[in-house]
């Protein structure tokens, strides 16, 4: 009988998993380890820049301690559960160019004045805005910077190499290093950004941070660039505390509406339906009414004029007029027109003067000023009639009520 001949059995082969490649940098005395962005967002950015770019994440593990390091202790509590960290060279690149943008009425480059606070031993952020325009390769109206020091430090600076800093707000912690408020160079305390729960927060495409002494991208939900990368936005914060955001600042729900205007598109209906129902139900509540006893001016005015042109309202009166960004009101009010329904898009226009009605009929806002010149007039109407005192007969003096149109 012929003996058995021993089957060759094979050995399984497991595949090698490729590495994924890591860049390393230094900072402070720890190594930090970077890996290749999410690659949806790096092809998305590509398209949009039409370019090859080159888009680093750190990695989570190490995130406690990068934020301690380009931060503060301080901020971890707030950052590290969402908050993503980016090396991005076409936003360098861009942020290199912004250094050479000279501020007429600072009457010096955006470089010379950060090297300046950062010689103070000041840590500088570009923030908010200016970082989403830089990320979308287009110039930002303004710069907004956010800093590590209380602003009594930022103060004696400005005397020494006489900026005219025309806005100092203790309180706020906020300066306006220029002249012209929203047309230049604006700076605030990092608290608000980096210390905050994100109900607090503004949405994720203006939710970032760069490190201009690392270089380093701070996404601070964890989806700002995602978002940008893909044309739309989110809040921070979860639909739960939806309410909430809109309620720690009346100016969100409008704000909400310049997103759109850049294009960006709101990540679901749900969020779109909210903005447009929490206006429509505070209407009454909050937008109509004035801010206070001592500001007699409405929130809608105030939106309107102070915010978005960064004019002036008389208090007494309530004639206004509008400032250095006017040219920003008619792109707002086009968007606002398709968005919030004809009633209140009437009640917005009544807070303009027949003059502005016109010019708005003549740029092509409304079709005829006189709907909105009668509205206005009825609104006058009712005003004085709810504050006519009325007649009684127990003898008790009747309250004189100041009244603000608009």
């Amino acid at each position: 009988m012929a003996p058995a001949t021993k089957r060759k059995t094979k050995q399984k082969v497991t595949p090698a998993v490729a590495e994924e490649p890591t860049t390393t940098i230094k900072i402070g005395e720890t190594d930090y380890t970077l890996v290749n962005a999410n690659p949806v967002i790096t092809s998305k950015l590509r398209a949009k820049y039409k370019r090859s770019i080159d888009c680093k994440e750190f990695i989570p593990r190490q995130k406690q301690q990068l934020i301690k390091d380009i931060i503060g202790p301080y901020a971890i509590k707030h950052l590290k559960e969402r908050a993503k960290f980016y090396k991005l060279d076409y936003l360098t690149a861009r942020v290199n160019a912004l250094m050479r943008f000279y501020i007429y009425d600072i009457d010096a480059t955006v470089g010379s004045i950060f090297s300046k606070l950062k010689e103070a031993g000041i840590k500088i952020f570009l923030h908010g805005g200016c970082v989403r325009d830089l990320l979308m390769g287009v110039r930002s109206a303004d710069i907004d910077i956010i800093f590590d020091k209380d602003i009594q430090s930022i103060k004696p600076l400005c005397e020494k190499y006489k900026w005219p800093c025309s806005v100092f707000m203790v309180k706020e912690q906020y300066i306006n290093f220029g002249i012209n408020k929203g047309d230049g160079l604006e700076g605030s305390n990092l608290s608000k950004t980096f210390m905050t729960p994100l109900f607090q927060h503004e949405a994720s495409v203006n939710d970032l941070a760069y490190d201009l002494q690392n270089d380093i991208l701070i996404d601070v939900t964890g989806f700002g660039l995602e978002d940008i990368a893909k044309g739309q936005f989110r809040l921070g914060a979860s639909p739960a505390d939806w309410a909430k955001w809109a309620k720690t600042d009346a100016k969100r729900p409008f704000r909400y509406f310049k997103l759109i205007e850049k294009g960006f598109k709101p990540l679901n209906k749900e969020l779109h339906e909210f903005v447009i129902n929490y206006i429509r139900d505070n209407w009454e509540k909050i937008y109509a009414r004035p801010i206070s006893a001592n500001y007699p001016i409405s929130w809608i005015k105030q939106i309107l004029i102070k915010t978005i042109t960064q004019g002036e309202i008389d208090e007494t009166t309530g004639e206004y007029k509008f400032g250095p960004t006017e040219y920003k009101l008619m792109p707002f009010l086009q968007i606002i027109k398709k968005n919030v329904g004809e009633d209140i898009f009437m009640k917005i226009m009544a807070n303009f003067t027949e003059a502005d009605l016109k010019h708005f009929r003549e740029q092509r806002i409304i079709t005829s000023e006189t709907q909105y010149i009668n509205y206005k007039k009825m609104l006058v109407h009712q005003l004085k009639l709810k504050h006519t005192p009325a007649a009684t007969h127990s003898g008790s003096k009747t309250k004189k009520v100041k009244l603000v149109a608009g």
